[in-house]
């Protein structure tokens, strides 16, 4: 397989000659069947490209599906411990997706000194090209995109039981825009040219697609893993959000599918910060901080209310300073103090709970 790539395929753009032999317009012809089904066995790691080449042991998933984002890391042998043949499970996770991440570390790696190898794995016995097993793939891959009666119900089942689920009709039209992936994710705004940063806003470190951001993402997972009914999803991968949704629709009763559908709504709704009752005889304090650094100032303001919302009192002071909003709002809170004496007040400011 490695002489016939050298040897035959070393052209590999080159277009086809009207002049040319019949013998060679049979061999350029026949080089894109022959990229699609080489994989590449892993000795050095040095000659494969992780991004562009067939190297994963699956002949039907053989190319790795995980959007790029380190330029930095280029061939398998970036992926091992420095100066091993070791998969370093660290670059492994910053680099792929869960599920592919997994693959990749059961790959066996050869500790000999021999360099990576080309093999032809629809030829178990000795990984040699044969034309019989390449025409069958051919074979098998046209008998594929052909929309089968099977498939054809299968996917029109699911697109009829998404306005069959029970929830709101909001809820409905967004499972069927995520199923056609229409929604507005950072990887779709990017595609259509917009230039933001399509990189996650809650992970900060893969691409936000519709599958990352609903299914994939670590923060997702949390919500995801509350219910140990979702977690037999995660056993197998998923390409698309129609795919996930096929299979739940498939495996899970009506309400399984209702609330599979609720819950990827909620993944991508914005949570409204809404306001709260303190408790009776408690005073509550709501801060903010705002932060101007080309004029080098800073100001803080700060809101107190009783247990029912009533009797507000606001107070702002502005400040030179190096500041940032987690100093400020603290210490804010405590303008309010000399306003009136109450038994207690419970100030909020980001994250942190204050009780003075």
């Amino acid at each position: 397989m490695q002489r016939w790539k050298e040897n035959l395929l070393s052209q590999a753009e080159a277009p086809v000659h009207p002049k040319c032999s019949f013998a060679w317009r049979s061999i350029l012809q026949a080089r894109d069947v022959i990229n699609k089904g080489e994989i590449w066995r892993i000795r050095d790691g040095g000659s494969i490209n992780i991004w562009e080449h067939n190297w994963l042991t699956d002949p039907a998933n053989s190319r790795i599906v995980s959007p790029r984002i380190n330029n930095d890391v280029v061939y398998v042998k970036d992926l091992f411990y420095a100066n091993t043949r070791i998969w370093d499970p660290g670059q492994l996770e910053r680099n792929f997706l869960p599920w592919e991440a997994e693959v990749v570390r059961r790959i066996p790696v050869s500790e000999g000194s021999a360099e990576d190898v080309l093999i032809w794995p629809l030829t178990q016995l000795d990984g040699n090209y044969s034309v019989q097993s390449a025409y069958k793939m051919s074979e098998a891959d046209m008998n594929s995109q052909k929309p089968s009666s099977s498939s054809m119900d299968g996917g029109s089942r699911v697109w009829k039981g998404i306005w069959k689920i029970r929830t709101p009709n909001r809820i409905r039209h967004f499972v069927w825009r995520a199923a056609r992936d229409s929604l507005p994710t950072k990887q779709n705004l990017k595609l259509r040219h917009i230039p933001i940063d399509d990189t996650c806003a809650l992970c900060g470190e893969y691409q936000e697609s519709l599958m990352h951001h609903v299914w994939l993402c670590e923060q997702a997972q949390l919500v995801w893993h509350l219910d140990l009914s979702f977690a037999k999803y995660y056993r197998k991968p998923h390409r698309s959000f129609f795919d996930l949704l096929k299979e739940v629709m498939i495996n899970g009763s009506g309400y399984h599918v209702a609330l599979f559908s609720t819950i990827s709504w909620s993944t991508v709704q914005a949570s409204p910060v809404r306001w709260s009752h303190s408790l009776e005889s408690l005073y509550k304090i709501n801060s903010d901080a705002a932060l101007f650094e080309n004029l080098g100032l800073a100001s803080i303001k700060v809101v107190i209310r009783d247990s029912i919302g009533e009797d507000g009192t606001c107070r702002t002071r502005s400040d030179g300073g190096a500041y940032t909003s987690s100093i400020l709002q603290p210490p804010g809170c405590f303008l309010c103090l000399p306003i009136r004496p109450c038994p207690a007040l419970t100030i909020y400011g980001l994250k942190q709970v204050y009780m003075i």
